[in-house]
């Protein structure tokens, strides 16, 4: 796979828009992550609520995009209307697409949200996007997804998203659950109404809590 390096990408859908990281959102980057809800999901020990680090994150993102074009941490904003039909765009955090840490050629897709955004269904909105744009756009065969094994929203939200569960292993030194996607499978189960989409990924994760509890 080779792209050439072009102009920042940008992703919608009704409710967000993934943009590039700017200088400017270091702000909103160190508040987030000095909420302790945030802090205790993270599976990284980047200390990004501190200015300068926020900062120095942002300078790597530019970096990165020209080093690995399609690939990156986007800036996710809410978006919001007014009653005199104005658009506004509210920070919300972030969704990536990121080379794995020791699998060569591995991609995961990945989101980091502010709390009061949990449960509106946003984290589904992000995925579909960078999806899209990793079978479409990138072309790539498949996606992995990590989180931390005490995460009870995260697997209903992959499941949703087309992904297995993989099980336990560690990430990076760290206690993980796994969760793989081939792109095949996107492709058709992207047609599905979100709606059913979320039925089975209930159902799915209430067939592994049965499982687990047989076995116990």
């Amino acid at each position: 796979m080779t792209l050439v390096a072009e102009a920042p990408l940008q992703l919608d859908s009704r409710r967000l828009r993934l943009r590039e990281f700017e200088p400017a959102d270091r702000h909103a980057l160190v508040a987030m992550h000095r909420d302790p809800r945030v802090r205790d999901a993270l599976l990284d020990d980047w200390p990004l609520d501190r200015h300068v680090v926020a900062a120095q994150f942002i300078e790597r993102l530019h970096e990165m995009r020209r080093q690995e074009p399609g690939l990156g941490i986007w800036c996710a904003e809410r978006v919001d209307r007014t009653a005199d039909d104005r658009t506004l765009y509210r920070f919300a955090g972030w969704f990536s697409l990121m080379r794995m840490p020791g699998r060569d050629g591995a991609v995961e897709l990945g989101c980091r949200l502010l709390p009061e955004t949990w449960g509106s269904g946003l984290v589904l909105d992000g995925g579909e996007l960078l999806l899209d744009h990793a079978l479409h756009r990138l072309a790539l065969p498949e996606l992995w997804a990590v989180c931390h094994p005490a995460q009870r929203s995260v697997p209903y939200c992959l499941h949703a998203l087309g992904f297995d569960d993989e099980g336990h292993a560690p990430y990076e030194g760290l206690a993980a659950r796994w969760f793989r996607l081939p792109m095949t499978r996107w492709r058709t189960w992207r047609g599905r109404p979100r709606r059913e989409r979320v039925r089975a990924a209930v159902a799915a994760q209430y067939a592994l809590c049965n499982a687990r509890a047989t076995r116990s």
